[in-house]
């Protein structure tokens, strides 16, 4: 990644996402064993993909999830029509759960908007692929490591399972759905990209 572009999401979580308690952290809901009690919220859903995540298996692990619900799919980049539309949702009301898997330089705008309007950001994470090994670094507090999850290591399941994993923001069936997230012809990924949870 480059240094202005990490030096911008270093700022944003040194902003934002400092002292988030464990019991907010996504991962700590989402990669939890089931409990049998959560249950996915009735709130509206978006994913913002764009580029080579768009052609990934991102969106294959968001409808692969047991109990999944409809999830609105928005291309992001850095037109006019996209700024509108992207601070319409961080604003409406009742308000939209935000997931995305994006490039980084995409992920740092998207994030910065975010936080302009008061935003909340129970997950925010890089990812690099390069080489056919993948590496993830998440900037939550109290959040569990990536790679030590199978399918977050293997350079073609680890959009889907991330897909799926954030899919399942409300709920405790995540180790399900992550051991049967789909396998395709889709090329690993290559590059570095941030993904996230925003929650207005």
């Amino acid at each position: 990644m480059e240094l202005d572009r990490r030096l911008i999401l270093n700022g944003i979580v040194a902003t934002g996402l400092v002292g988030l308690p464990a019991s907010t952290s996504l991962a700590s809901r989402a990669l939890a064993s089931d409990d049998g009690e959560a249950g996915l919220p009735t709130q509206r859903a978006i994913a913002l993909v764009n580029d080579a995540a768009e052609q990934s298996t991102f969106l294959q692990g968001i409808a692969a999830t047991p109990q999944g619900t409809t999830v609105e799919i928005i291309r992001a980049d850095f037109s006019v029509d996209f700024v509108q539309k992207l601070n319409r949702l961080l604003r409406s009301r009742p308000p939209v759960h935000i997931i995305g898997l994006v490039d980084d330089g995409t992920g740092a705008f998207v994030v910065q908007m975010a936080r302009a309007t008061g935003a909340r950001l129970p997950w925010l994470a890089q990812h690099a692929a390069r080489g056919g090994k993948p590496s993830h670094y998440v900037m939550n507090a109290g959040s569990p490591d990536l790679a030590s999850q199978s399918s977050f290591a293997d350079a073609q399941s680890w959009p889907a399972a991330l897909g799926s994993m954030l899919a399942l923001f409300g709920g405790g069936h995540a180790t399900a759905a992550l051991s049967g997230v789909p396998r395709t012809g889709s090329p690993p990924l290559t590059g570095t990209f941030v993904s996230f949870l925003i929650e207005p």
